[in-house]
Formats: C-alpha cells, sequence, structure tokens
C-alpha cells in the first residue's frame, strides 16, 4: 500500500484510523478510548499546545462531542481518505506520505471540508491524532466515499 511499512502495519493503521472516524461521527469517545495509548498526543495546527495524555484527551474529546452535539449546524462528516500528491506541496509534511490513510473532516456538511485528521499507531495503539488545517491540506487526500459509523 504505502511504503516502507510491514503488510500488518498497515492494515493496523487503517483500523485504529477507520475507529477515530467512527469516534467522530457518532460524537462517541468510545470507539477509541480502549484504543489510545496511555502517552497519546492529540494536536491540532490551530492550538499552540498539543494535549498529552490519554485522561487529557479523552475528556477532551467527550467535550468537544457533547458541544457539537447540542449545536445541530455543526455535526462532523468525517471520511475515510488516502493522502496524495504531498510531494506536490510548498509546505513539506514530515509525519505523513502518500498513501497513507487519513480522515477528511468537515462540519456542517460534507461538503464543507475543513481539516485532516492523520493518525499514528505504535504496538497497536493510537499514539498520535493531528488535526491538520494547513499542511497536508484536506485537498491532499482523496476521499473514498465511506463514512464509517
Amino acid at each position: 500500500m504505502w511504503n516502507k511499512l510491514p503488510l500488518e502495519k498497515e492494515l493496523s493503521l487503517l483500523l485504529l484510523t477507520t475507529d477515530v472516524a467512527k469516534a467522530y461521527n457518532n460524537l462517541d469517545v468510545s470507539f477509541i478510548e480502549d484504543k489510545l495509548a496511555d502517552d497519546v498526543v492529540y494536536e491540532s495546527q490551530q492550538v499552540l499546545v498539543p494535549l498529552r495524555g490519554k485522561p487529557g484527551v479523552v475528556e477532551y474529546l467527550q467535550k468537544k462531542f457533547e458541544t457539537i452535539s447540542s449545536t445541530p449546524d455543526a455535526m462532523l462528516y468525517v471520511e475515510l481518505a488516502f493522502l496524495e500528491n504531498l510531494s506536490d506541496s510548498m509546505i513539506p509534511v514530515a509525519f505523513a506520505q502518500d498513501g497513507q490513510p487519513c480522515l477528511i473532516m468537515a462540519q456542517g456538511s460534507p461538503d464543507k471540508k475543513l481539516a485532516v485528521v492523520v493518525v499514528h499507531e505504535f504496538n497497536g495503539l493510537i499514539s498520535r491524532i493531528d488535526l491538520c488545517t494547513v499542511a497536508p491540506h484536506w485537498s491532499q487526500a482523496k476521499g473514498t466515499g465511506e463514512f464509517p459509523r
């Protein structure tokens, strides 16, 4: 699929990325809570300081999902995708590569795309979730048409 990873790692990353999509699409952190590493990092390019540690990430996502669920116009639409054309970017991306599974996040409606979510795996657990609004850009991801539930 995408280079330099054993097939079982590729499959594990794809499954974990799909689980993150389910958490966002259902506004329910329980889809990933037991799959987060104890030292997981959640980072957004819109926030200066990343969240570190499972308890903090779980609490943050629970509150975020509660807020979104009480605001119908803010519903999330998270599509399974694969990164592509990263070498064409003006901004180099060191933490992602072409063919890597990712998510395209839209809010309000499926056509209001705003971010790419990149999931990282270590020892079968989610070690990092990057919410990217600049690089990679959502236009550098090829959506599959699948919105995992």
